[in-house]
């Protein structure tokens, strides 16, 4: 049952945009899991000019100085790269070479760490078969043909959705309530258009403070400190196309 904020016709009219987390939230996965193959798959990649574990470390590194950026002039990929290539002393334009050949030829094969379940898509459908618009609000520290190549597993396409927050075209990360105000300002919409699913309590649950309303989806749920958390609705990825139907069914 949906809670009594967004049940009233006036709520239901406002909101008509559905931010989707990926990893664990539209595409069942371990994220564990598929991080570690994934860092395993890119050392290999890299192994005729650095050693892995260096390679790693030095990945690493770069990635949480992006994750830990709050400056408004600098965008997620421009941090990586900054931090990046002083550790594996490979020069910009040959490193942006391989990481595009790793992407196209080498990460689909992770598609085996993913267990792609029909609901995901079915979300993703219901949203624009009642004329909203779909965001895909993933943590942007992958490129974005990274996500678009996950976003296939579930059988979603890159049409289909409005915006997806990649490290090519964000300043902010998760958990930093910037993350989801530089998406309200790229899609042109106010919190309260918005509704947040996810998976992660700090990382998505951190919208409700700008007044978007948010879904918890349990299947993988995630909760860091253990802690109680609110959202607006708690459900599981079977109940998540009727929980989206009802939300925004009032569009047309």
């Amino acid at each position: 049952m949906l809670p009594k904020k967004l049940t009233g016709e006036r709520q239901q009219l406002m909101i008509n945009t559905v931010l989707f987390d990926l990893d664990g939230t539209l595409l069942p996965v371990d994220t564990d899991k598929l991080i570690e193959a994934y860092l395993g798959l890119l050392a290999r990649k890299f192994s005729d000019c650095l050693d892995s574990r260096e390679f790693i470390r030095a990945l690493m590194y770069a990635t949480g100085k992006m994750m830990e950026n709050r400056d408004p002039g600098k965008l997620n990929r421009d941090v990586f790269m900054e931090e990046f290539i002083p550790q594996v002393g490979i020069p910009g334009d040959e490193l942006e070479m391989m990481f595009a050949e790793f992407y196209a030829r080498d990460f689909p094969s992770l598609a085996e760490y993913a267990a792609p379940r029909e609901e995901g898509r079915e979300a993703v459908l219901r949203v624009l078969e009642r004329g909203g618009s779909v965001v895909i609000a993933t943590n942007p520290v992958f490129p974005e043909r990274a996500i678009v190549e996950r976003l296939k597993w579930i059988g979603v396409d890159r049409s289909d959705c409005r915006f997806i927050t990649s490290y090519e075209n964000m300043h902010f990360c998760k958990p930093y309530p910037e993350y989801f105000s530089e998406i309200l300002d790229h899609i042109g919409k106010d919190p309260e258009e918005c509704l947040v699913v996810g998976n992660d309590v700090d990382e998505d649950l951190i919208a409700g403070k700008l007044g978007m309303q948010t879904v918890l989806v349990k299947d993988y749920l995630i909760n860091r400190r253990g802690g109680d958390y609110r959202a607006d609705i708690v459900t599981t990825l079977e109940e998540l196309p009727d929980i989206v139907s009802k939300v925004i069914r009032h569009l047309y």
